[in-house]
């Protein structure tokens, strides 16, 4: 703790600068937070971190959230970044997980293309095999792809918020067979083309209800993405858009008013690391704006492109309804589409 704080001391010489950390909730608030307060209070700088809730179980969140109030109290700056959706995992064939990968037997097609690995899981003897062996060791987010519980079909458009029936154990349940036969055979059914979203948290009692309150609380922003992680198995850079159809347009979810969701993903935002002349419309400010037909606006079901270098894959996920993004009085995409326009610039600093 010592070397965090004189690290961060560097933040309070330049008089700038805002701390960053995913807390580890498995240690208990009680203990982690008390790294946000002694470098806001050492640093004098602001701190943001990421909060979510349990699937299951009390909701402990709710006592992070008047640790945060008793920071700001204290003339500290703290804030909590709340994703508006499941956190998760997106899983797939052609991703870097799925419910099978760590079966012994899958190994003898694991290097096949996926036409092939889909005509050798057409044979009786393998599907038997893959769907009665456990999971050897390897990799923890592959072990999240068998939470069946919590694994559920994504489809097009995607369901974020799915009912738990709709689960691989849900299905299960109500047809009288195992979810690792639901989950096989939906792969099958889509030609391998399927994808699963493994919903590890934030989705209490299968609602969304937590989120809401979360996102509700003054000193919580939406948030949260793996930026350059995970390419394989996280999208997440889409939970502004679904904010703002779920919690906007949606007339059977918790909502918020468009004015509140607007402010929520852009000066509430910006202000938390101190860019408090962002996502404001007034003379002056940085002309940024999204023009939306909120109507129209659609989240499509995540792709998977491969243009990294060496072919690497990344999954892609496209919104439409969009129909002018403003950058620096620029419009750099019109009616979903790009212009070529790049006035965009790197942020150095508050």
């Amino acid at each position: 703790m010592a070397e965090l704080e004189a690290i961060c001391g560097g933040m309070k010489d330049a008089g700038t600068g805002t701390f960053q950390v995913v807390l580890d909730a498995f240690v208990g608030w009680d203990k982690e937070y008390q790294v946000i307060e002694r470098v806001v209070e050492s640093s004098g700088r602001p701190a943001t971190f990421t909060l979510a809730s349990g699937n299951d179980g009390p909701p402990r969140w709710r006592k992070v959230l008047d640790m945060i109030d008793r920071t700001h109290a204290n003339g500290g700056k703290a804030t909590a970044q709340i994703m508006p959706r499941p956190i998760g995992l997106i899983a797939g064939l052609e991703l870097t997980v799925h419910p099978f990968i760590l079966c012994p037997s899958w190994a003898k097609i694991a290097d096949l293309p996926i036409d092939e690995q889909v005509k050798a899981m057409r044979d009786p003897e393998l599907r038997a095999a893959l769907i009665s062996e456990d999971f050897e060791p390897g990799h923890p987010f592959n072990a999240l792809a068998r939470d069946w519980n919590w694994l559920f079909p994504l489809d097009n458009p995607p369901d974020y918020a799915p009912p738990k029936e709709m689960s691989m154990a849900g299905q299960a349940a109500a047809k009288g067979c195992t979810p690792q036969e639901i989950a096989y055979d939906r792969l099958l059914e889509t030609d391998g083309k399927g994808l699963f979203l493994a919903a590890l948290g934030n989705y209490e009692n299968g609602t969304l209800a937590s989120a809401h309150e979360l996102l509700s609380h003054p000193h919580c922003i939406p948030g949260l993405g793996d930026g350059g992680a995970h390419y394989g198995a996280i999208c997440d850079a889409s939970y502004s858009t679904y904010l703002l159809t779920q919690y906007v347009r949606n007339p059977k979810a918790e909502r918020f008013e468009l004015a509140e969701a607007v402010h929520m993903l852009s000066h509430k935002a910006a202000k938390a690391v101190g860019l408090d002349e962002r996502g404001l419309l007034k003379p002056g400010a940085k002309a940024d704006i999204n023009v939306i037909d909120l109507e129209k606006l659609q989240l499509h079901l995540p792709e998977i492109v491969r243009d990294l270098p060496a072919g690497g894959q990344r999954l892609h996920q496209r919104a439409t309804g969009y129909d002018a993004t403003i950058v620096s009085g620029e419009i750099i995409r019109r009616f979903d589409q790009s212009t070529g326009a790049r006035p965009g610039r790197l942020i150095r600093g508050a």
